[in-house]
């Protein structure tokens, strides 16, 4: 298995391999929850769910899903507001979005990936439902109870323009912001940007429609049961590290990697390494 991750992780970013035999992987099936959440499964395997980030949808794991489905049933969905998801009003819960996803792709169990917001809901989920998580890759991640401190760089535009109302320009600065920054060839800044502005979904949503975690993950990161794995990237201008920081202390036996020349957007800002790093995680022995 370990040699069909690699080559498939070469593969994925363009460079040569000679696997042993021809690896044949399931056609990708996609279709929707029956609240309207659109997933996606591929591949054959344990099953692995990526999770997005906010103002992104499941684009971004391209990479991933060529990389991992040799291995691997990859499922990637579209959070509700964002991507091809559908809205049919009401109160809204990730975590239960979440379930519902893993349920409608037939995943009693998984192993969860999470980029930023995805990360948050992951940590979140399994917190609730550690019956149904193996482990946990968190990239980039969120922590629901987490205080920010100051205000991120390059952040002040976007924020600027939603205080005028403005979402679409809001978006717009989003995706020009060193947040959104992808500095890898191959035309994903171009993609990357688009993404963004194509979700601003979230920020026309009511906020009295979320429903957070109760308690906080914050308070609570020491109940986290099964192999944990932090990747941060070393240029990433968020406060990933910090809460990175925070995790790998509280989490009996997290274990922490940062990428080089990576920033936030690690999916796409260093595909290959990131692919490389959740290959390794996903198919080592516990």
């Amino acid at each position: 298995m370990r040699r069909r991750l690699l080559c498939a992780t070469l593969l994925a970013a363009g460079a040569a391999c000679a696997p042993r035999a021809v690896v044949r992987s399931p056609a990708a099936v996609a279709g929707f929850t029956t609240s309207g959440l659109w997933y996606e499964r591929s591949g054959q395997g344990p099953v692995v769910v990526l999770i997005h980030g906010s103002n992104l949808d499941a684009r971004i794991w391209e990479d991933q899903v060529r990389g991992l489905t040799a291995g691997f049933t990859v499922v990637r969905y579209d959070l509700r507001f964002h991507g091809k998801s559908r809205d049919p009003g009401g109160p809204v819960s990730f975590g239960r979005d979440l379930g519902e996803v893993m349920d409608a792709a037939g995943a009693s169990r998984a192993s969860l990936v999470g980029l930023s917001l995805g990360g948050q809901i992951a940590i979140d989920f399994a917190l609730a439902h550690p019956e149904r998580v193996d482990r946990l890759a968190l990239v980039s991640s969120g922590l629901s109870g987490w205080r920010s401190g100051a205000m991120p760089p390059g952040m002040q535009p976007m924020v600027e323009a939603l205080r005028r109302g403005d979402v679409d320009g809001a978006a717009r600065e989003l995706a020009r912001s060193s947040f959104m920054r992808v500095s890898s060839a191959g035309g994903r800044d171009t993609l990357a940007q688009r993404i963004v502005v194509e979700n601003a979904g979230l920020f026309r949503a009511d906020p009295r429609r979320l429903a957070p975690a109760l308690p906080a993950a914050i308070d609570r990161l020491s109940a986290l049961v099964g192999p944990v794995l932090v990747i941060t990237g070393a240029d990433d201008p968020s406060e990933s590290s910090a809460i990175a920081d925070r995790i790998v202390r509280d989490v009996r036996g997290a274990r922490r990697q940062v990428l080089p020349a990576c920033g936030h957007l690690a999916s796409m800002d260093c595909p290959a390494s990131l692919t490389t790093a959740l290959a390794d995680f996903l198919a080592a022995r516990l």
